[in-house]
């Protein structure tokens, strides 16, 4: 069943050819793809606040956990065999900063160009015109600033991508080399970890402000670590799922996306506070680990995944910008047509992400897998 699905996944058609987007090895489950984009169409809701009127999304910023979860599996399928045959470090950093970096620096410029046009932000720098020039180099070297109220000025998605960053280290300098009980204990470790300190928080939405940045390094490394140990055990599960249809699979990570907390406003307090670390737990834990191994056996037809998946990375790493400038703008119209609105513009920015993977996030990846290939050659003899 594990080489079918496989074998299904990877080998595209004629029609598709021109966009595949598969990474280094053939190795590749194309409902994943399709996945990611679901969860970066929920970001984007997300931060377009259609939530704060239509009481949902309110939860899509754990679409950045599903992310790490998918990340987890995705570098294991594609490099684990790599790396026990004999793979660099600088032979690894390479090719995940060559993957990463375009789009990062691609979203940083756009942020920085539009930044008088986003009041939300305009805070970060607020009596401080001397940060101009430090944030501006933080952003297009994915570094967090150390000083001030944002980590990333012009673009905060960018501490997902350096926690990421920081997960590829240690899975290429640890995880890998771990038996799979090894890896069960450091689970129980961080979801211990990361269960303790939403209590004391109200909530886990740990990484994206300075006042909680490092906490964000446990909660990465969670998600991150259920989709390497999904991947470490999949001939054990792989035979149990049912191979459902990935619309079906698509619409559980999307209703999941959409329910908002059961206790209310974030961060909760009191009592509240156990429903929400309940339900954010559940959701980090058990159900999104589920949904990408659904995906993982799903049965595909049409091309929808493919085209989601493509557009998914250009759509992450460059809307915070555009959907801000629009929701100022915008602000004070009434409910139906701040809703007909923001989904233009959401419409807008997803359209822009697909002409940027297919002009730009595409072909870079053919480039660097032309590149990486003589040593995955070496590699290999």
């Amino acid at each position: 069943m594990f080489n079918n699905t496989v074998d299904r996944t990877s080998s595209p058609s004629p029609a598709t050819s021109a966009i595949d987007p598969r990474p280094d090895n053939a190795n590749h489950v194309l409902a994943l793809d399709g996945l990611r984009g679901i969860a970066a169409v929920a970001v984007v809701l997300y931060h377009s606040r259609l939530g704060d009127r239509l009481g949902v999304f309110t939860h899509g910023w754990l679409a950045v956990d599903f992310f790490l979860c998918l990340s987890g599996y995705v570098i294991g399928l594609a490099y684990d065999k790599r790396m026990a045959s004999g793979m660099t470090a600088s032979a690894f950093a390479k090719v995940r900063v060559l993957r990463l970096y375009p789009m990062v620096l691609i979203g940083g410029t756009i942020g920085i160009v539009m930044f008088p046009l986003v009041p939300q932000l305009h805070f970060c720098l607020q009596g401080h015109p001397e940060r101009t020039l430090p944030a501006i180099g933080s952003q297009l070297a994915m570094m967090p600033m150390v000083a001030g109220p944002c980590l990333y000025v012009f673009n905060g998605v960018f501490w997902s991508l350096f926690f990421e960053l920081i997960a590829n280290v240690v899975h290429f300098a640890v995880l890998w080399r771990c038996s799979t009980r090894v890896l069960g204990v450091l689970l129980l470790a961080l979801i211990a970890v990361i269960g303790g300190l939403g209590l004391q928080h109200g909530w886990i939405y740990f990484g994206v402000w300075p006042s909680l940045f490092w906490q964000g390094l446990p909660r990465c490394l969670l998600s991150y670590l259920l989709g390497y140990t999904l991947f470490r055990t999949r001939e054990r599960w792989m035979p149990l799922l049912p191979p459902l249809s990935f619309t079906v699979v698509a619409g559980i990570l999307f209703v999941a996306l959409i329910v908002p907390p059961l206790a209310g406003a974030l961060p909760s307090t009191g009592s509240a506070r156990f429903v929400t670390i309940g339900q954010e737990m559940a959701m980090v834990v058990v159900l999104f680990p589920l949904i990408v191994a659904l995906g993982v056996v799903s049965r595909i037809k049409g091309r929808w995944p493919l085209v989601l998946g493509v557009a998914s990375y250009p759509l992450y790493a460059t809307h915070v910008p555009f959907v801000l400038a629009v929701t100022a703008a915008f602000v004070e119209w009434p409910t139906p047509a701040f809703v007909a609105v923001r989904l233009a513009g959401i419409a807008g920015v997803i359209a822009l992400a697909w002409v940027l993977a297919v002009t730009i996030d595409l072909p870079l990846n053919r480039w660097r897998r032309r590149l990486s290939a003589p040593a995955v050659a070496r590699v290999r003899r």
